[in-house]
């Protein structure tokens, strides 16, 4: 006292400047945090320490933590598995100290509250301060637990697809190939599946076979869902085979299994052709026997007489 107008003044607005500096850090704090729990993926911050130091809405709900029980808290020795901790960490220092500060792609496990483990791919990279110093790692995060199940059961029953000696094919609503393994493109002499990739199946079929298809075949398997029988396959030279095939309907196409039976049907052939011969042969040998037992009463009569 005595008060400084003047000075009061500029003391009061700069206070209320500070004031309103500070109330708008909040909300675009807010907002920010806002945008984060929105995300359909996991939001992360680690700082240099590994602890915790910002995550949304979305990485509570996978791994089952409230937003207070994982802040300030060592990510590392808390939320990933003991297995895979040492490999976790050196990922982190690798991307924290990384001087490009390029995106970083890694998968890797965590452990939600209940301690079921989850499998995580991560999209990470390093943050600095104004003067350039790391800080900590920002990571995005999305659960591909259920995704990397579902590939480990294809890959395995592609596997065994793979190794079938029949052919076995998946084409779409339109009658094309989608999937096809090596032994049905060998099978219609084709070097590799690439070479029926996208291609119609109507190309594997004479004319005569196709009509045959459209005009018996398909409308069967259309009202069924399904078809079993025989049919004649042509080659990529032109040659033709007898074949079985297993049609399968399956989300609009369909699943087709398709095997060479030529060998069987010469050997049926040959085996039919045995059995002829034989009834012939044995045609003979009754007509041999009825001669020989006429030829012989005729002297036995006389004898008799």
């Amino acid at each position: 006292k005595p008060v400084d107008r003047l000075e009061l003044k500029m003391r009061v607005t700069s206070l209320l400047r500070i004031k309103s500096l500070h109330d708008k850090a909040i909300f675009e704090r807010d907002q920010a945090q806002n945008y984060l729990d929105v995300a359909g993926v996991m939001m992360l911050v680690l700082d240099k320490d590994q602890k915790v130091a910002l995550v949304n809405k979305r990485a509570t709900e996978i791994l089952g933590y409230e937003e207070d029980e994982m802040l300030d808290r060592n990510w590392f020795e808390n939320f990933v598995p003991a297995s895979f901790s040492s490999l976790s960490r050196e990922n982190f220092l690798k991307i924290l100290n990384a001087s490009n500060g390029e995106i970083v792609y890694s998968e890797g496990s965590v452990l939600s509250k209940k301690g079921e483990e989850k499998l995580i791919s991560w999209y990470s990279k390093s943050l600095r301060d104004e003067n350039g110093d790391h800080v900590g790692v920002l990571s995005s995060g999305e659960d591909i637990t259920a995704r990397k199940r579902i590939e480990d059961s294809l890959k395995k029953r592609t596997t065994a697809m793979e190794s079938s000696v029949d052919g076995m094919a998946i084409l779409d609503e339109h009658g094309r190939y989608v999937y096809l393994n090596a032994a049905h493109a060998r099978m219609y002499g084709y070097e590799s599946p690439e070479e029926l990739l996208g291609k119609s199946w109507e190309v594997l079929y004479d004319e005569s076979e196709l009509k045959r298809f459209r005009e018996d075949i398909m409308p069967e398997f259309e009202i069924k869902g399904e078809w079993k029988g025989e049919a004649i396959g042509m080659k990529n030279d032109g040659s033709s085979f007898f074949q079985e095939i297993s049609l399968t309907s399956l989300n609009g196409g369909s699943i087709c299994v398709v095997r060479d039976t030529t060998k069987r049907k010469e050997a049926e052939r040959q085996l039919q052709q045995y059995a002829e011969n034989l009834r012939s042969l044995n045609d003979m040998k009754d007509l041999f026997t009825d001669i020989l037992r006429h030829d012989l009463l005729n002297p036995a009569g006389i004898a008799k007489g």
